[in-house]
């Protein structure tokens, strides 16, 4: 309808999580005040903001009615004082699979390490072979692969991101992309090499990466979005990811409005469950045994 839509940057495919305004220490209220100036100035518009803190400030900013909805959840975990103690929370089959899949790898020469800034761009091409290797054209990440370079480097340049590897002599057989923030790692993107022979690398890279996060000290890891099964195998805490959805101007609300009304329809209800169905069938094939498989 010729309107802009106002969305979080990496909304689209690159699925961010835990969302909310950036504000330094202390400017919060100014931050907020400001983007209510900037929402509620004239013309319409609409706002689909997903990804979202339940808490967020910046659903105060939002004019008008704000319809808030869960989107997802995302299974965390704390992390204790030591990796052991982490493991004995963790179910007998995944301990299982560790003790085993990991003496086959070790026995294979593969080590693990992390990534500094020199070896950055080499890590970016194994992600794009691994994940291009695993997901192909259906991936949705690969198109927005660019965008997440950019930024990417960035994070690892402030410390604020860190890759972790699993390799045999030069060739990387898995690899894993984690934010470190606030005390929370949170696993990202990953991949792994599908030759059977490195069957449950990607879990036992996991399980390296958070063994590393006790070393450490952080406080806890974050799986992001998606109710996938083989994330409670490391998680047993869950919390909410939302989406928030607002308008300015006539124009807006008739389309927010409209929009919201087709949602609640019976057709478009029959539409999603069908949807629903078939995303679930296809996670299945593709994840049929994740832990085992090392995704």
């Amino acid at each position: 309808m010729g309107m802009s839509q106002l969305q979080f940057i990496g909304s689209r495919n690159l699925a961010a999580d835990h969302l909310d305004l950036v504000a330094a220490p202390g400017r919060e209220t100014t931050v907020v005040d400001s983007l209510t100036r900037w929402f509620g100035r004239s013309g319409s518009r609409l706002f689909d903001l997903g990804g979202l803190l339940p808490s967020s400030r910046v659903s105060e900013t939002l004019p008008g009615t704000v319809h808030v909805e869960p989107q997802a959840i995302a299974p965390w975990s704390p992390l204790p004082r030591t990796f052991d103690e982490y493991l004995s929370g963790r179910p007998p089959a995944l301990l299982s699979t560790l003790r085993k899949r990991g003496k086959r790898l070790t026995r294979a020469g593969a080590t693990y390490r992390t990534v500094d800034v020199a070896g950055f761009d080499q890590s970016l091409l194994d992600l794009r072979r691994l994940h291009g290797g695993r997901w192909g054209k259906e991936s949705a990440f690969l198109p927005e692969f660019d965008r997440f370079s950019a930024a990417a480097r960035v994070g690892v340049e402030r410390g604020e991101m860190r890759v972790h590897v699993l390799a045999v002599d030069d060739c990387v057989v898995a690899i894993s992309f984690c934010f470190e923030v606030a005390g929370v790692v949170s696993f990202y993107q990953s991949g792994r090499d599908l030759d059977r022979q490195w069957n449950g690398a990607g879990t036992v890279l996991k399980a390296m990466v958070i063994e590393s996060a006790c070393k450490a000290g952080f406080r806890a890891i974050d799986l992001l979005r998606g109710p996938e099964a083989y994330k409670r195998e490391w998680a047993d805490e869950s919390r909410p990811v939302v989406r928030a959805r607002a308008s300015r101007g006539l124009a807006g609300r008739l389309a927010l409005s409209s929009y919201l009304a087709l949602k609640r329809s019976p057709l478009r209800s029959l539409a999603q469950r069908a949807r629903a169905v078939a995303h679930r069938e296809g996670r299945r094939r593709a994840m049929e045994d994740p832990v085992r498989a090392g995704t």
